[in-house]
């Protein structure tokens, strides 16, 4: 969604670290001027995913260059906030994860979005994030955003101290506690939406929060 805190940069690298796990070459493209995949990057022990700043290049010439180097799949990370870009990152995309919160603020920014993904003809899903286990706000937000019409995903991925811990090493859930929780659910959305966005060559996926 449009509103800040709903964990995109957060499923920008986790997905593109699965991608690579599972044995295709993944990049993140970071869009968001605070620059949080590109930080994550530098304290990162491993070279991949490879991570790239466009703030002062074209993003589909970086997509171009990504993809001649062998990327097979691109994670586009914006920042909130800014529909000319958001429009430019949903244009290079080939489709378009929309990751939104549970409260009521978070879901009412989802609609302008989905409006923009529609406009353009790309394939979308909506994936909730940072969601409370055992309270009603799931079911009550799942409920709202199934009048956009658009999949949602499954799988919510919960709150939990492993992503923040494993961001500070340069890593994801998936790398520091492999069988964990928040790994697992990592892994099952991936896997859901590698199955969602099969016709949409998963090439470039744009990631909006």
């Amino acid at each position: 969604s449009r509103k800040g805190g709903s964990a995109k940069s957060l499923s920008a690298r986790s997905f593109a670290v699965q991608a690579s796990i599972d044995g295709q070459r993944a990049a993140i493209v970071d869009l968001d001027p605070q620059q949080t995949c590109m930080l994550w990057a530098k304290r990162r022990p491993h070279l991949a995913p490879t991570v790239e700043s466009v703030a002062d290049r074209n993003i589909e010439a970086a997509l171009t260059a990504l993809k001649g180097r062998g990327a097979q799949i691109v994670l586009l990370d914006t920042p909130p906030h800014n529909q000319p870009l958001i429009n430019l990152a949903v244009q290079a995309s080939t489709a378009c994860i929309i990751t939104t919160g549970t409260g009521p603020e978070d879901v009412e920014q989802v609609g302008p979005i989905v409006e923009i993904v529609r406009a353009l003809g790309r394939p979308a899903a909506i994936l909730l994030c940072r969601t409370q286990p055992r309270t009603s706000t799931l079911p009550l937000a799942r409920a709202a955003l199934s009048t956009f019409g658009i999949p949602i995903c499954p799988v919510a991925i919960t709150q939990s101290v492993a992503h923040v811990y494993a961001a500070a090493e340069g890593l994801t859930a998936s790398e520091r506690e492999p069988r964990g929780k928040p790994a697992a659910e990592i892994e099952e959305a991936w896997r859901w939406i590698e199955r969602t966005m099969a016709k949409a060559r998963l090439l470039r996926i744009f990631i909006d929060g």
